[in-house]
C-alpha cells in the first residue's frame, strides 16, 4: 500500500514550514501504520471477509472452536473478540526507512487465505484513508462556504452603507 501524505489545505496560507519537516512526515508515516493495525480496520476486514462467526476461518486457523464461558461477553461477543485477536496476531505492516510503500502481511496455515485477508487490509486501510479525505474536504467545503456567506454579507452591509451615504450626501 502507498502512503501518502497529503493533508488537504484549506487556505493556500495553511502550507508551513512545519508541514515538511522529518520529524512530522515521520510521524504521520507512524500514524498511518497504526491505522492499518488499528481494530477499526480489523473489524472492516473481518465484516468484509464474513469472518464473524465463520468456523472455516477458526479451523483454518487452527484456533479452537468453542471458548470459556465468560460473565462480561455474549457467547457471540467473545468470538468476535477472538476473530479480531486473530487478526490482530498474524498481521503485520512494515514501512523500509527509504520508501512509502507499506507491506502487510498475514500469517496463515493457508496461504490462500493469508493472501486474501492481507489484501482484505490493504482494502480496509484505502477505503479509511479515502474516507477521511472526503470528510477533510467536505471540511473544507463547509469552511469556504462559510466564509462566502460572511464575505457576502460584509459586502451586502457595506453596499447598503455607500447607497445610505451617496442618500445623505445627495450624490
Amino acid at each position: 500500500v502507498k502512503i501518502e501524505e497529503q493533508s488537504t489545505r484549506i487556505l493556500k496560507a495553511d502550507e508551513t514550514e512545519q508541514s515538511r519537516n522529518p520529524i512530522d512526515a515521520e510521524r504521520f508515516l507512524q500514524t498511518q501504520l497504526d491505522v492499518i493495525r488499528s481494530r477499526s480496520v480489523a473489524m472492516a476486514v473481518a465484516r468484509d471477509q464474513h469472518l464473524f462467526g465463520n468456523t472455516q476461518f477458526l479451523k483454518a486457523m487452527r484456533a479452537p472452536l468453542t471458548l470459556k464461558p465468560s460473565n462480561i461477553l455474549t457467547p457471540r461477543q467473545a468470538q468476535e473478540e477472538q476473530v479480531l485477536a486473530i487478526l490482530h496476531d498474524n498481521m503485520s505492516v512494515s514501512l523500509p526507512p527509504d520508501s512509502r510503500i507499506a507491506t502487510i502481511s498475514f500469517r496463515s496455515p493457508d496461504p490462500r487465505l493469508a493472501a486474501r485477508i492481507a489484501d482484505s487490509f490493504a482494502e480496509s486501510y484505502i477505503r479509511t484513508d479515502l474516507q477521511r479525505r472526503y470528510d477533510a474536504s467536505a471540511y473544507a467545503r463547509q469552511f469556504i462556504a462559510g466564509q462566502l456567506a460572511d464575505a457576502k454579507q460584509q459586502l451586502e452591509r457595506s453596499e447598503r452603507a455607500a447607497i445610505d451615504y451617496s442618500s445623505s450626501q445627495r450624490l
